[in-house]
């Protein structure tokens, strides 16, 4: 690329609903496809949302794990959900970061065309929601 050429501008991940996640969850074919990424760290210990896996924040922030350990881990899945407590800061930052960390690579980490989501009310929305039900690990 020249230096006067720009990469086009990688958009915002989009929101995604609980109640959109909790169908998607309870749908086998569905659920193998998506993996939701807890940034919370240790709260995660404390509960989480089904089959969750724990990428804590700090993690996501250093550039090297992430372009490493982070996408190496999630990238055979087409949805990626990242959320942290209430999704205003730390999830929407993780998602954003990852989903620039994979428009610098520009399809050559995987085959699949992934989709970055940020949970809507985070964990905290989750949990007020489904807690009580197979939807909450503890």
């Amino acid at each position: 690329m020249s230096t006067t050429e720009q990469s086009a501008p990688v958009s915002s991940p989009e929101r995604i609903s609980h109640d959109r996640l909790a169908q998607i969850l309870n749908d086998p074919a569905a659920s193998s496809s998506t993996v939701v990424v807890d940034v919370r760290g240790d709260d995660f210990a404390r509960g989480h949302v089904r089959g969750a896996v724990s990428i804590p924040y700090d993690v996501v922030l250093d550039d090297e794990k992430l372009d490493t350990e982070v996408i190496e881990k999630l990238k055979t899945y087409p949805n990626v959900v990242f959320h942290c407590q209430l999704s205003q800061v730390r999830g929407p930052t993780s998602a954003a970061r990852y989903q620039a960390a994979l428009a610098k690579k520009d399809g050559i980490v995987s085959a699949v065309k992934q989709q970055v989501y940020v949970l809507d009310g985070g964990y905290g929305n989750w949990e007020q929601v489904y807690k009580g039900t197979d939807l909450v690990e503890e």
